[in-house]
């Protein structure tokens, strides 16, 4: 917080189009990204498989319980096919039904090798 000056200590500094947070998923902690998106900074990072995630990778396709392929939850990339970039854009309100939704931007990568 120290970084970017704001004028009263209780106020955030405005971030937008200003700075990105770019971390890896070990070192993603809930408040810090909470802070740094009510700044209007952007965000550049990893995930590891969240039910809340749009994508998930190489998850096992098979219609386990008869019913049919799975409706809801993030959509399954498969490890094998073509180059691909996958992208959704989303509101999430990071659990708290009261909070601000922010919107967020999810990409994955397909490599096209396995």
């Amino acid at each position: 917080r120290n970084l970017f000056s704001a004028e009263n200590k209780g106020d955030l500094p405005e971030l937008s189009n200003y700075a990105t947070l770019n971390i890896d998923r070990g070192y993603m902690r809930l408040p810090l990204l909470v802070w740094f998106l009510q700044t209007g900074g952007d965000l550049l990072g990893t995930v590891m498989r969240q039910s809340w995630f749009p994508y998930t990778f190489g998850k096992d396709d098979e219609d386990k319980d008869g019913d049919g392929p799975q409706k809801d939850g993030p959509q399954n990339i498969p490890v094998k096919g073509p180059k691909c970039v996958f992208q959704k854009t989303f509101s999430h309100n990071f659990g708290k039904s009261s909070g601000k939704h922010h919107k967020l931007t999810a990409t994955a990568y397909r490599s096209g090798t396995s």
